[in-house]
């Protein structure tokens, strides 16, 4: 890690717009960007209790709630051993995260499942590059923390992509699978703490990783893909059902040749496609996977259309599922085949 404004925004799952995420630009402190975009409040692990049968109140063992500590909603049942972070805590990590004579602005903060986890982003303001002439890419550092014991504290770069002056022409596109030099995850346990420590004082300079990603983005840019390619590229990461002789498409072929119909259209004439070494090459096949998977891709939402929440759900969903989830990894294959194409 984009057009018509009234109809692309609405589907950008950073945008503020989106009642997601609060633009915080401006912000000259962290405290400052956690007090507007709401995230100033902290979290308690409590007893979970429970009444026996006799009216009285006790402890149940070994089990706590995760409580948000300003309107006192529980977000998850935990063990023993889970240990939440602290909002504050985050935000001194992503600090850590860019390295020293990093100009860090944040740029959007925001909440999902009503606090259950978070997300910081801070553009990392000197360290813009282009794969190809007038096609600019903005490095930014990225937090998501689970606050309900469900999702580890992760961390990595991740990248926006700008096409013309207002409009955002790209979305996050990852940066390596989870576990690798470039993603710091964390699970919440009591030595969580010290992880965080351990990792400040070891982290790799954000400057290092940033330009090993620009390396590999300019090196899409100059890599021709022609329609034979193409195809190859397709058949291994959105592959058709195999049918039998003489058997019709079914509801299921029908479906994945969809999806590769609209993949090869977005590589043909997305987003940025006008801009000189995009169209035809490595570059534009990854930037058509990631507009597909950022706006286009299906998540299961859990909600009818005409739902009110439906819109914000489905904003959630994809979010997420961008960032650790499903397309996060459809994203990863596409990079990796294309390395090695």
């Amino acid at each position: 890690m984009f057009e018509h404004m009234s109809v692309e925004r609405a589907r950008n799952p950073i945008s503020p717009t989106n009642g997601i995420g609060r633009c915080v630009r401006g912000a000259l402190t962290a405290e400052e960007a956690m007090i507007r975009g709401r995230l100033d409040w902290t979290v308690s692990k409590r007893p979970l209790t429970t009444v026996d049968r006799d009216g009285y109140w006790m402890d149940v063992p070994d089990k706590y709630v995760i409580v948000r500590d300003d309107n006192d909603r529980v977000l998850d049942v935990v063990g023993n051993q889970m240990t939440p972070l602290q909002n504050t805590e985050c935000f001194d990590f992503v600090d850590h995260m860019a390295g020293p004579g990093q100009l860090l602005t944040y740029d959007t903060v925001g909440c999902l499942r009503g606090g259950s986890r978070i997300f910081l982003i801070a553009a990392l303001e000197n360290l813009t590059f282009e794969p190809t002439p007038g096609d600019p890419v903005h490095p930014y550092l990225v937090l998501f923390d689970g606050k309900d014991g469900n999702m580890r504290l992760v961390t990595f770069p991740s990248y926006k992509r700008l096409s013309c002056e207002n409009e955002v022409a790209g979305m996050l596109f990852e940066a390596k699978q989870m576990g690798s030099k470039q993603v710091v995850a964390f699970k919440h346990t009591n030595t969580i703490h010290k992880r965080i420590d351990e990792a400040k004082r070891m982290m790799r300079s954000t400057t290092e990783q940033v330009a090993e990603y620009s390396e590999r983005m300019r090196y899409f840019a100059r890599k021709q893909i022609n329609r034979a390619q193409w195809e190859e590229l397709l058949d291994k990461v959105m592959p058709l059902p195999k049918l039998q002789e003489d058997e019709s498409p079914g509801r299921g072929w029908t479906m994945a040749n969809n999806k590769r119909e609209l993949v090869t259209q977005l590589f043909e004439s997305g987003r940025g496609t006008d801009i000189v070494g995009v169209r035809g090459t490595a570059w534009g096949a990854y930037n058509a996977f990631t507009e597909y998977t950022t706006h286009h891709a299906r998540v299961n939402v859990g909600l009818p259309k005409e739902d009110k929440a439906y819109d914000q759900k489905r904003s959630e969903r994809v979010l997420e599922s961008t960032w650790v989830g499903t397309n996060k990894k459809l994203t990863q294959k596409v990079e990796k085949l294309l390395l090695e194409a």
